[in-house]
């Protein structure tokens, strides 16, 4: 759930923690063939290798960002946005918690032995750069001065 707030109300609602958890937003690809009415059949990144099933009333929304490619065929790319669980639900909350934690950068390796930098710019996927192994930690240093939370991890 999307929330606006005048500044005063923010601020109050800043001093007496009563902020919303938030939308865990999760982008990648969906498997039009495998996804039904009770679950979409997703797989979070910018590559379709492991595919998951989420229940449909865990979603809050969808944003559909178009049709992109994934090695040699195309998924529907989207940006899915999870319902916050209730606050008394401890796990929930904590799983929430660790996925909004997560690194917003991934880094792949394609098969001619480049890597690939992208970064969640709070809407979808973009590509950094494209280097050799010995100028990856430059790459991401100059990812991380750009964008504070720009940790990578491989996928």
């Amino acid at each position: 759930m999307h929330k606006s707030y005048s500044g005063a109300d923010f601020v109050k609602a800043l001093s007496e923690r009563s902020l919303p958890l938030g939308l865990t937003t999760l982008p990648g690809f969906v498997d039009e063939g495998a996804s039904t009415a009770e679950h979409i059949s997703f797989s979070e990144g910018v590559r379709c290798t492991h595919w998951v099933k989420i229940p449909v009333s865990l979603i809050e929304n969808v944003d559909y960002l178009g049709t992109r490619s994934c090695f040699d065929h195309v998924h529907p790319y989207v940006v899915l946005h999870l319902k916050s669980p209730p606050v008394e639900n401890q796990e929930a909350t904590a799983f929430a918690q660790l996925l909004m934690s997560r690194p917003q950068a991934a880094i792949s390796r394609d098969p001619s032995g480049l890597y690939n930098i992208y970064y969640w710019d709070g809407h979808s996927w973009r590509h950094w750069g494209t280097c050799h192994d010995y100028e990856l930690d430059r790459y991401l240093a100059s990812c991380r001065a750009a964008y504070h939370n720009c940790r990578a991890e491989p996928v």
